[in-house]
């Protein structure tokens, strides 16, 4: 299991099940330019964001992006999106208060172990794949969505 000292419980996960969402979706977004990705090019664009997310996390901001372009395809949809959140967050709350950099590893890590889980061993599954595509497919709130002034993000 990857990252095994990270604890990921159900609460978790369901208060940020939004921002699961969006990463689920922007990982399809990166998979879905490319016919022949593989759950192993998956793996490797999640390894180098956890990684990145781990710098910024210390404060450094150090990035690790892969040199497979299926896997940088995907480090770049993920990354744009996070990014995407953070700005609808600031532009509606008005401060730099909602998605952290803790929150996003702890995602990643768990998108991550799903795939450790999921992947079948072939060199060439799309285990992994198929079902980040159902999730992705399934209504989930895009980057724009969230940080909407109109659902409060704090609840109180």
């Amino acid at each position: 299991m990857p990252e095994p000292d990270t604890q990921i419980d159900d609460s978790f996960l369901e208060s940020n099940e939004r921002y699961l969402y969006v990463l689920t979706r922007a990982l399809w977004e990166g998979m879905d330019e490319f016919p022949n990705v593989t759950d192993y090019d998956a793996r490797e664009a999640l390894v180098a964001l956890v990684s990145a997310q781990k710098a910024m996390s210390t404060g450094i901001y150090y990035e690790t992006r892969p040199t497979n372009p299926y896997a940088a395809a995907i480090y770049e949809a993920v990354m744009t999106d996070i990014e995407a959140v953070r700005q609808r967050e600031r532009e509606a709350i008005g401060a730099n208060t909602g998605l952290r950099d803790s929150t996003v590893l702890k995602l990643l890590i768990f998108l991550r172990r799903l795939e450790v889980h999921t992947n079948n061993g072939r060199k060439r599954s799309r285990a992994f794949i198929d079902m980040i595509r159902r999730l992705a497919n399934n209504d989930s709130p895009s980057a724009e969505e969230i940080g909407d002034p109109e659902e409060p993000l704090i609840i109180l």
